[in-house]
C-alpha cells in the first residue's frame, strides 16, 4: 500500500511541477509578445477619392459593403444622435461599437470596441491614384495591453483577420464600381 502511495504522490508532485512550468513558459512568452498589432491591407478603386469617402464616412452606408452586415444574419444597427456612433447587436446579444474619431486630409480614423473593451483603431487613408483614381489603405492597429491572452492572440490575429479586412475592401470597392453582384458576405 506504501508503494502505491509513493507513486501516487511522485506523480501528483510530477503534474504540479509541469502546471507551474508551463504557466512560466506562457508568461515569459507573453511578455515578450508586442501589446500592438498592425495589420493593413490595401485596394485601387475606380472613383473619386470623395465617393469613397463618402461611403466610409456615412455609417449608414456600410451595409452597403461591411462584411459583418452582409451575413445575412439580422443585425439591430443603433445609431447616435450626431450619427458619429453606431453599435451593432447580432441576434446572440454580441455588440460592437464603431466611433468615428476624426478626419484630416485624407485619413479617416474609427475606434471599435467590443463588450470586453478591448479597442481597435481602424484608419482609412485614401489617396488619389493616377491610374484608378483611389487607392485606399485600411491600418488596423490594436492595443492589447497587458492581457496576455491577447497578446498571444495577437500572433495569429492577421492572419485571422485579415482576409475580413480584405474582404471589407473588396466589397467596398464592388459596391463604388457599381458591381453589387461580386459583394461577399462575412467569412
Amino acid at each position: 500500500m506504501g508503494i502505491i502511495l509513493n507513486r501516487f504522490i511522485r506523480i501528483v508532485k510530477f503534474i504540479i511541477i509541469a502546471i507551474c512550468v508551463l504557466f512560466l513558459i506562457f508568461l515569459g512568452i507573453s511578455l515578450v509578445l508586442p501589446a500592438k498589432i498592425k495589420v493593413e491591407r490595401s485596394i485601387s478603386i475606380r472613383a473619386k477619392p470623395k465617393a469613397v469617402k463618402y461611403q466610409i464616412l456615412n455609417f449608414r452606408n456600410w451595409p452597403n459593403w461591411h462584411p459583418y452586415l452582409q451575413t445575412g444574419e439580422k443585425i439591430k444597427i443603433s445609431l447616435s444622435r450626431n450619427e458619429k456612433k453606431m453599435e451593432l447587436t447580432d441576434n446572440k446579444g454580441k455588440k460592437l461599437a464603431y466611433q468615428f474619431v476624426s478626419e484630416l486630409n485624407d485619413t479617416i480614423v474609427f475606434s471599435h470596441s467590443d463588450r470586453k473593451n478591448h479597442f481597435t483603431g481602424y484608419k482609412f487613408i485614401v489617396s488619389r491614384d493616377p491610374k484608378n483614381g483611389t487607392f485606399l489603405v485600411l491600418a488596423v492597429e490594436a492595443d492589447f495591453g497587458h492581457d496576455r491572452w491577447k497578446r498571444l492572440e495577437g500572433i495569429l490575429v492577421d492572419k485571422v483577420t485579415g482576409p475580413h479586412y480584405e474582404l471589407a475592401l473588396q466589397n467596398l470597392k464592388h459596391y463604388i464600381e457599381g458591381d453589387t453582384s461580386a459583394i461577399r458576405k462575412g467569412l
